[in-house]
């Protein structure tokens, strides 16, 4: 191992720590570290793979030395009361303006200074605020700072990320220093934001992030997840009445307090130019009237200056020099190399107190010169951290205000789109491996039963008949071909980009959906999905010279996963929190592929010769041939199916099971009208099960014609009714707050805690 850490150039004591932990060290162990730790990240980011890693956490930690920390600490808390007082000051007395004209010149410029910015806090009691300020040591040892950042101080999410994964990986280490605990700033900052409302003891909070596509969306997801807030973007909230609401499954949700993260000039279109058409429109009008709270407040977008940096900096007074600049050691894959760094230190402004993070995050820069974290700082303590104290237990009628039952709509779409998709993704996985099984069998019985079943499975997979989209099946005359063939319509079935029936389109379809819903993932259910990315990357891979049974063994290792990911996410996912709209959308799909599948193996020209094939594809492809023959042994007929498959009220599969859960599910929903009558989606549900249990099984299975025409029309009439079902929802839960006539709104949503 090599390395350039020979000599003392930094801090005494905070460097004769780093040095006295890395003597200890063994090569092959950081390298085994470093690589379980980049592990660790993908999975607590909620990442696809790791090339979707922005930075790479080093494995060797930070420290600190205690007196060492006391500088920066009353350097950190110093800066942060000249903050403090400045944003005062702008907001009334103004004598920085009038004492400084560099300051001047610079903030007037700044679109965030206009009177009509700076007049929402005028009257408004101090908000808690937290910053973010990048300090270096200069060449002559002395503190520097680099920058301010108030507006959406990053780092903060990434730090307590690298606290609690180097954590896992250095526990003794971590023991054996003493190192100072987070979660006192934490507390504090959850205590804070909680308390900052104005209207409501119990309020309604929600974090504001960017959107997906944001660099810094993880980071935010994670701190939702951690301070136990709702994760919302610009499209979940809307204003009604100078109030701002969020946009539930049950209606519109008051909200009280917004921890903001975009920009402070992207937030609302009425106001800031540069705000996207999907920002929250009148959010300022709401802040103006008080009935919302923004945390940090939008005026912290000042502190980001230049010239108000170079301010603060005149104002403070000289700190103790240090020996020689700070250099810390990181690892580099075959030895350790000693690196110039900034540090992002935070705190926490509160009206009457600073609190500082007894942390920083350990910057480097990068070739285009931008701030790549690293790895947090380890702050020795000599102090014994005491024992937090027991929560006061809440009283009953108190509990009912903690109780969150809302649902974001946004939310509740993806949740349903999320079982639909993963039902379809089952259905075409069990579908394909009976097409290989029959295409594995056909050389070893070639006769024209088994020609003609394979050419018409060919033409269920060709015409998308018993996979989504469920188109009907139009029979064509095929001439028996050799084996080539059948192999090349699986192919195009498994990975042709210009079919959007295809698997790999499903697939992706699914694994998109699933990473919507990041914030409802546990750990369990992430795992699961990097497979499933694996397994789509793998698909482009297959040629016609890849073996069926290669494929199959993939299949099977696919859906394994996906049950997998389904009894992660339902097993930690109550009710209200989303599972019925899970369970809502995976009963839709399972019936329309079931009836689909009906309407290909029971209804096409060929039942003279291949009725009997045909039932058992239905049966195998539904899961349900050890259950028809222990049902009926020897009476494998076509009515005694439609009676397992249509109407068994008690069996999982049937269509008459799926209504049942159906109507069950739907009490559930919300009621958005308060009315006597039958909600849409009820009536349609209604209407379902009358045309499902209606026609008598032996007129059902008749046939007239060479077809089953009475079948036949009932299956179309019930994809017709489910189709509608489905419309129904969708109008009612996932768009309900689309419509801009007040007076039309009311029929659509209820509003909570307040009235149009």
């Amino acid at each position: 191992m090599t390395t350039n850490v020979e000599q003392s150039t930094g801090l005494n004591a905070t460097f004769a720590l780093n040095q006295n932990y890395i003597n200890q060290l063994n090569p092959v162990d950081i390298a085994l570290r470093a690589t379980e730790l980049q592990r660790l990240q993908r999975q607590e980011q909620r990442l696809e793979n790791s090339s979707q890693i922005q930075y790479r956490f080093d494995p060797i930690p930070c420290f600190f030395a205690e007196k060492d920390w006391e500088s920066i600490h009353a350097y950190i808390g110093q800066i942060s009361h000249l903050c403090q007082n400045l944003l005062h000051d702008l907001l009334h007395e103004q004598q920085a303006l009038i004492t400084d004209t560099k300051l001047r010149t610079a903030l007037s410029a700044d679109p965030l200074f206009q009177v009509e910015t700076l007049d929402l806090y005028k009257h408004a009691q101090a908000v808690p605020t937290l910053l973010s300020f990048d300090v270096t040591l200069d060449q002559q040892g002395c503190f520097t700072l680099d920058a301010i950042n108030g507006n959406n101080p990053k780092g903060l999410g990434v730090l307590l990320q690298q606290r609690l994964l180097s954590r896992r990986l250095l526990s003794d280490a971590f023991s054996e220093h003493n190192v100072a605990r987070l979660l006192p700033f934490l507390d504090a900052m959850q205590s804070a934001i909680a308390d900052a409302s104005q209207h409501n003891s119990e309020p309604n909070i929600v974090m504001l992030a960017g959107t997906q596509n944001d660099c810094d969306y993880d980071e935010q997801l994670f701190l939702a997840m951690y301070l136990g807030f709702k994760l919302v973007h610009s499209g979940d909230l809307t204003n009604r009445d100078g109030k701002i609401w969020l946009k539930t499954l049950s209606g519109l949700e008051q909200v009280d307090i917004i921890v903001r993260w975009p920009d402070s000039t992207l937030l609302d279109p009425l106001e800031h130019v540069f705000a996207a058409t999907d920002s929250v429109v009148g959010l300022c009008q709401a802040i103006r009237s008080n009935n919302v709270t923004v945390i940090n407040p939008l005026t912290t977008g000042l502190l980001k200056h230049a010239s108000v940096v170079q301010y603060i900096r005149e104002q403070l007074p000289q700190f103790p020099q240090m020996d020689n600049p700070l250099q810390l050691p990181f690892w580099e894959g075959d030895g350790l190399s000693l690196k110039p760094v900034v540090f992002r230190c935070f705190s926490l402004v509160l009206p009457n107190q600073i609190i500082v993070l007894p942390s920083a995050l350990v910057l480097q820069t990068n070739s285009a010169d931008e701030y790549i974290p690293t790895k947090d700082v380890w702050v020795q303590t000599a102090k014994i951290p005491a024992s937090q104290p027991i929560k006061h237990l809440i009283t009953p009628l108190q509990q009912a205000h903690y109780y969150d039952e809302s649902l974001v709509s946004r939310t509740a779409e993806n949740l349903f789109w999320l079982g639909n998709l993963q039902e379809r993704c089952e259905s075409h996985i069990r579908f394909l491996r009976l097409y290989m099984d029959k295409l594995s069998e056909l050389p070893m019985y070639p006769d024209i039963q088994n020609q003609e079943m394979m050419l018409l499975l060919q033409q269920m997979l060709k015409q998308n008949s018993c996979i989504y989209p469920y188109q009907a099946l139009n029979s064509e005359h095929l001439e028996y071909t050799q084996l080539h063939a059948a192999k090349t319509a699986l192919i195009n079935s498994l990975q042709a980009l210009d079919n959007p029936s295809s698997f790999k389109q499903v697939l992706q379809d699914f694994t998109r959906t699933a990473w919507q819903v990041r914030d409802l993932l546990v750990q369990d259910g992430v795992s699961p999905l990097e497979h499933i990315g694996q397994a789509v990357r793998w698909l482009d891979k297959i040629t016609v010279d890849t073996p069926k049974h290669i494929i199959q063994a993939e299949l099977d290792q696919i859906m394994g996963h996906l049950l997998t990911f389904e009894g992660a996410l339902q097993d930690v996912m109550s009710q209200q929190n989303g599972q019925f709209m899970l369970s809502f959308g995976r009963r839709i799909a399972r019936s329309e592929q079931l009836l689909a599948q009906i309407l290909a193996c029971l209804c096409h020209d060929q039942l003279a010769t291949l009725e009997q094939p045909s039932l058992h594809l239905l049966l195998q492809s539904q899961q349900s041939s050890v259950t028809f023959k222990r049902r009926y042994r020897l009476q494998e007929s076509v009515q005694n199916a439609l009676e397992l498959m249509l109407l068994d009220i008690d069996y999982p599969r049937s269509l008459a099971f799926q209504i049942e859960t159906l109507m069950e599910l739907s009490a559930q929903l919300p009621k958005t009208t308060r009315t006597v009558f039958l909600h849409p989606f009820e009536q349609r549900l209604l209407k379902i099960k009358a045309l499902c249990h209606s026609t008598p099984l032996v007129q059902l299975a008749s046939i007239e014609g060479g077809k089953r025409l009475c079948l036949e029309q009932v299956i179309t009439d019930l994809q017709a009714a489910y189709q509608s079902l489905r419309e129904a929802v969708q109008t009612q839960y996932f768009t309900h707050t689309e419509l801009q006539d007040t007076a039309h709104r009311q029929t659509y949503g209820v509003i909570q805690r307040g009235e149009l």
